[in-house]
């Protein structure tokens, strides 16, 4: 298989900018998701891979290859397209061999990987049949049949579970995953959809307007999502984001905004405005009375339940905390109602701060010393209680760690 590097690739189109010196080490069996909403560039990114554009500027190599000016059809990279791209005029079997009969491979080899690649992916059964015959689901199979049996250096898949039905996307990512696992290839997937990034990728890229908005594994950008933008995209609600008042109250960092109460950790720090962030399955619910409701270290925020949604395994609240909507995602055994006076409660780690006129996240900074004995180890984010003796600052996160 291969390793991909993208350096500083742009692409514009006229005056617009697709890609903006997006710099990307894809390595050898990774499984990359290209995610981001509808424009941020990611199908630009995934074409210029696969040598369907051109880029303006920048390099790509596979394995310290030069391929920027190849033709795509030199680059051994097998594409999977939104619609499958299957010929409709033949049969499933003759779908599978047309790439190798176009290279001139053995008829008794082409029968061979045919054979294997249609039994990898369980369409054996269908060789036979025309893709009017297929379902959704059985056409993407064959898609990814045919990429693999050109045994190609990397895979790009461009949306394509997009057409299938949500059951269907369901299993079909399951087989997605565990294909890749079984081939330890390298894919580069193209997604909006965050499930499907969160469920089958090692990596994400995370796009935003032509740029890398955060890279990392799924559990990275989740954790500790970098802006205000991954906080609001990454997660199923999104997160909670309130804007407020970062500033010093006796010796204590606190947050302050209408309906907010946050006494975060001791300290001292400029006054500054912010976004607060916190995920719903992280707010516990009280009754607005009770006086255990707000934490001695954390956030409470002061609100009214306006709607219940219920799931079956659990259920959504939606309030009104301020001017801000927020939800909490909590056992559906918990009996609230609509108008119901509530403190919705976090621990300080479950708390995110981001600063509001950059949108980047906020990490509480100590020296050196302290670092170490930070719960994070050396990332001693703003989830990290920090004694008020030590030398400390809140700062705004670099840019995406990109390798």
């Amino acid at each position: 298989m291969a390793r991909l590097v993208l350096d500083q690739i742009t692409r514009e189109f006229g005056d617009f900018v697709a890609t903006d010196r997006i710099s990307l080490t894809i390595e050898d069996g990774d499984f990359l998701v290209l995610l981001g909403p509808s424009g941020c560039g990611k199908t630009t990114l995934l074409r210029m891979i696969a040598g369907l554009l051109e880029p303006t500027s920048g390099s790509i190599r596979i394995d310290d290859e030069d391929i920027t000016a190849l033709p795509a059809r030199k680059r051994d990279l097998a594409m999977v397209f939104q619609s499958y791209a299957l010929y409709p005029h033949l049969s499933v079997e003759k779908n599978l061999a047309f790439p190798l009969k176009a290279r001139r491979t053995p008829k008794a080899e082409i029968e061979t990987r045919v054979r294997a690649a249609a039994e990898s992916v369980e369409i054996d059964h269908l060789l036979d049949r025309k893709p009017k015959e297929l379902s959704g689901g059985q056409r993407q199979r064959v898609a990814v049949a045919r990429a693999l049996v050109r045994e190609p250096k990397a895979f790009l898949m461009d949306e394509p579970l997009s057409n299938l039905d949500a059951k269907l996307r369901t299993a079909t990512r399951r087989e997605l995953a565990a294909l890749h696992r079984k081939l330890g290839a390298t894919f580069v997937y193209v997604t909006h959809d965050q499930i499907e990034a969160m469920t089958m990728a090692t990596r994400i890229a995370l796009l935003n307007g032509g740029r890398i908005e955060q890279y990392g594994t799924p559990e990275e950008l989740y954790d500790a999502p970098s802006s205000v933008f991954a906080a609001g995209f990454i997660g199923s609600p999104a997160m909670n984001l309130l804007n407020a008042s970062l500033t010093t109250t006796d010796g204590k960092i606190t947050v302050l905004a209408p309906g907010v109460e946050a006494v975060l950790w001791e300290g001292a720090t400029a006054e500054r405005d912010i976004v607060i962030g916190v995920r719903p399955e992280h707010l516990s619910m009280h009754a607005g009375g009770a006086p255990e409701a707000v934490p001695t270290a954390g956030v409470a925020l002061r609100g009214t339940v306006d709607l219940v949604e219920n799931l079956g395994r659990e259920q959504l609240v939606h309030c009104i905390v301020g001017e801000d909507r927020v939800t909490v995602s909590c056992p559906r055994e918990e009996r609230w109602s609509a108008g119901d006076l509530v403190v919705l409660a976090a621990p300080v780690a479950r708390v995110h701060l981001f600063d509001r006129a950059s949108g980047r996240r906020l990490e509480w900074r100590a020296d050196a010393a302290d670092d170490a004995a930070a719960p994070n180890g050396a990332d001693a984010s703003i989830a990290s209680p920090v004694s008020s003796a030590a030398p400390a600052a809140l700062a705004a996160s670099a840019g995406p760690a990109v390798r």
